[in-house]
């Protein structure tokens, strides 16, 4: 008699003597109960259910369970929170488990069988997703039988093969069998250990181990074939081996030929990289914004054709009627000294670095340049100095990466189309007075 008190409990009363129950494809929504009044069971077939979602206390009072078979029941989800094997806990007598088809892949976790280590004989996996044997075979003591048809094993291990042999040493007589039939079996330099093993081990593998297996040329033969001809094939991974090295070693000379190449063209970018480093790693002291310090308020760098609009309202507002002293190349560069050399000892003079970024000021080297130094300056001396004013529209994927990377520690100004064309600036603007604040010490 079955008695189904509640959806987490069957029980089975009057059961007593009861050692065989096949509940397989039984109507059950899920496997989220637990089976009492099975105390003396033996055998017990749940294959076909939904065990996606699984009481872990399912067969608890089955300790006396040595046959279990669970094909085809989803174990692979049921199993995966099961963290500490709850499942198998209470079944200590067990010799013989079938859990084909349920969607494995995963290894399982040491503690799964340890309550079988001493009792399990035979232990079927066909039909998953395996890749390697999923158990620790050292552990099942008593293993005769072990069946991983139809899985996805290319090859097995070294270590796994030693395990195979220290357990069929093991177990008396010396018969452990061993099934592989239908994974997909590759025949390369990394399998040939593998393939030698399957010919010359004393454990018992189907098919006398003539497997079928895809070659390294894409075609498919069988493992017997690879084993007559092994002294060859090793002769043949020995020359690709070499050949391996040779082109790794070819390609890694290439490498650090293009690596140096680089780090010549990019030094300056790598000494900003470096300074960045600094900057991140080591705290600097901030220089106070002391005018004693300082030659010019202001470094303005431009490109030649925006000359008007710096020589005239931008220095008439700055330099006149706000009485701040701007370094200007034609103005303040001393003659017979190089370019670059003006740049930077002019930028370490000055409190604070001006950009007046347009079309015209990207398309000029010396301007980049000019960015270059002064981001340089920046982290050096570990201060928020440069102040961008944007005279023209400039799109956002036109503006130099090199400055986005900087945007939030920099001043930027948008001037309008009045701004850009008035000779005469106004100081109710409300740029103007932004221009005056940013420069203010």
């Amino acid at each position: 008699m079955l008695d189904v008190r509640t959806p987490q409990i069957v029980q089975f009363l009057h059961a007593e003597h009861l050692e065989v129950i096949d509940l397989a494809d039984t109507t059950f929504d899920d496997c989220n109960f637990t089976i009492y009044g099975l105390n003396h069971l033996k055998v017990l077939n749940m294959s076909g259910q939904n065990c996606s979602i699984l009481n872990y206390e399912l067969l608890g009072s089955c300790s006396r369970l040595e046959f279990l078979v669970m094909k085809h029941s989803k174990l692979g989800l049921g199993w995966k929170s099961d963290t500490r094997g709850t499942f198998m806990y209470s079944l200590r007598s067990l010799k013989y488990l079938d859990l084909s088809a349920n969607d494995m892949y995963k290894p399982f976790i040491p503690q799964m069988f340890v309550h079988q280590s001493t009792t399990l004989t035979s232990l079927l996996l066909n039909d998953n997703s395996f890749k390697n044997i999923p158990v620790s075979i050292t552990m099942l003591r008593k293993l005769r039988t072990l069946s991983l048809k139809n899985n996805k094993i290319n090859w097995l291990s070294q270590y796994e093969t030693d395990n195979l042999e220290k357990l069929n040493i093991r177990i008396s007589p010396h018969n452990l069998k061993l099934a592989l039939k239908g994974n997909p079996i590759v025949c390369n330099c990394e399998s040939l250990n593998f393939i030698q093993w399957i010919y010359t081990t004393k454990v018992n593998v189907d098919l006398k181990g003539n497997y079928s297996c895809l070659y390294t040329d894409g075609s498919f033969q069988t493992t017997f074939e690879i084993f007559e001809n092994m002294n060859q094939l090793r002769k043949q991974c020995v020359s690709t081996v070499w050949l391996v090295l040779s082109v790794t070693l070819s390609t890694v000379l290439i490498f650090t030929f293009i690596i140096s190449s680089l780090l010549y063209k990019y030094r300056i970018s790598l000494q900003y990289c470096c300074l960045i480093g600094r900057g991140l790693y080591r705290h600097y002291r901030k220089i106070n914004d002391n005018k004693d310090e300082y030659i010019y308020d202001a470094f303005v760098a431009h490109s030649q054709e925006d000359y008007i609009w710096v020589y005239g309202p931008f220095r008439t507002f700055l330099e006149i009627e706000k009485n701040f002293k701007l370094a200007l190349h034609d103005r303040d560069f001393v003659p017979g000294k190089f370019i670059a050399d003006n740049i930077i000892d002019t930028i370490k003079v000055s409190r604070k670095i001006v950009f007046v970024v347009s079309r015209s000021f990207l398309d000029s080297e010396w301007c980049q340049y000019e960015l270059d130094m002064a981001r340089m300056h920046m982290f050096q001396q570990n201060r928020e100095m440069l102040i961008v004013i944007l005279l023209e529209d400039i799109p956002n994927g036109k503006i130099p990466s090199r400055l986005k990377q900087i945007w939030e520690k920099i001043t930027c100004l948008e001037t309008d189309e009045k701004t850009r064309n008035d000779q005469v600036p106004n100081g109710d603007n409300i740029f103007w007075k932004r221009l005056h604040l940013a420069i203010k010490p």
